[in-house]
């Protein structure tokens, strides 16, 4: 959806050449982690942005194969989540400042991150944000919720109490920056990436992803659920894993929260499968909603 935003701000705006941005794009997954690095040293970019999820892994891969990567005076990521584990590891090994915004196509601004690393605090002077549950009751500060918002600047399309998919929970302490602007503590990820239990109970991915990501030798893992009982895990190692070894802890780790009955096979790939719109699903469902 980037593209055609900019498209529409350069054919109804006007930014003299002279002091227009340059640009390069590349599309997640078209080039290996060494030749994206080194076209990043190359073009020695400013302002590096992209998908949380992707810049996380690529700068995870690079400073485990001790590849230099110049240039880059800040990141800015969006359009999912980067784990906090690779945001603070682009900032302590590599000196770059990460921030993100929080928009989507239907409002555009949302939130931004604050410089405290605490969270997105809203603009308020652009939309009203709920969280509520999946009765529509608004959750408790610190709860996770589904994100209900209305956008008060879109005269066109006007959105009241729109659902966008998003799950997150807002803060329950002021922030250190002094802002009194209410705050997301975490945007966790979409409320399709559902795994579905034995007694028919959705159990968010948040709940597994995270312990199967930090099994020894696994770079990516991604869970596709066929049927209520049965699951594939599609995994990216790294090099020199023992690959029995992290299958069998992968396997075990599902089954602790899905159920110790469940079919559980393990594929091994040399990269997760992106969907249309770059961006790589914690979760894949085969089964239509119960």
């Amino acid at each position: 959806m980037s593209p055609q935003i900019r498209q529409f701000y350069e054919s109804y705006s006007w930014t003299p050449p002279a002091i227009d941005l340059k640009r390069r794009s590349h599309t997640v997954g078209e080039r290996s982690v060494e030749e994206t690095c080194t076209d990043i040293n190359e073009f020695r970019p400013d302002l590096l942005t992209g998908y949380g999820s992707y810049l996380g892994a690529l700068f995870r891969e690079a400073h485990l194969r001790k590849l230099e990567v110049r240039g880059p005076k800040l990141i800015v990521y969006g359009g999912d989540r980067m784990p906090d584990a690779d945001r603070q590891l682009i900032e302590q090994e590599f000196g770059i400042p990460v921030v993100s915004t929080y928009q989507t196509a239907e409002a555009l601004r949302i939130g931004f991150f604050c410089e405290q690393r605490r969270g997105f605090h809203l603009s308020l002077d652009a939309v009203v944000v709920r969280l509520v549950d999946e009765e529509g009751r608004e959750v408790e500060p610190g709860a996770p919720g589904n994100v209900v918002l209305s956008n008060l600047t879109n005269r066109a399309t006007v959105l009241l109490n729109y659902r966008l998919g998003d799950v997150a929970n807002f803060s329950c302490d002021s922030c250190p920056c002094g802002r009194t602007l209410p705050m997301l503590e975490a945007v966790h990820g979409r409320s399709d990436d559902l795994l579905w239990l034995p007694d028919r109970r959705p159990m968010h991915a948040l709940a597994v992803m995270h312990k199967l990501q930090t099994v020894p030798g696994v770079q990516q893992a991604q869970i596709v659920q066929h049927a209520l009982e049965r699951f594939t895990v599609r995994a990216v190692a790294r090099p020199g894993i023992d690959v029995m070894a992290a299958s069998a802890s992968l396997i075990q780790t599902l089954r602790s929260k899905v159920g110790e009955d469940a079919n559980v096979e393990v594929r091994w790939l040399d990269s997760l499968p992106a969907s249309r719109s770059g961006k790589v699903r914690s979760v894949i469902s085969e089964m239509s909603q119960l």
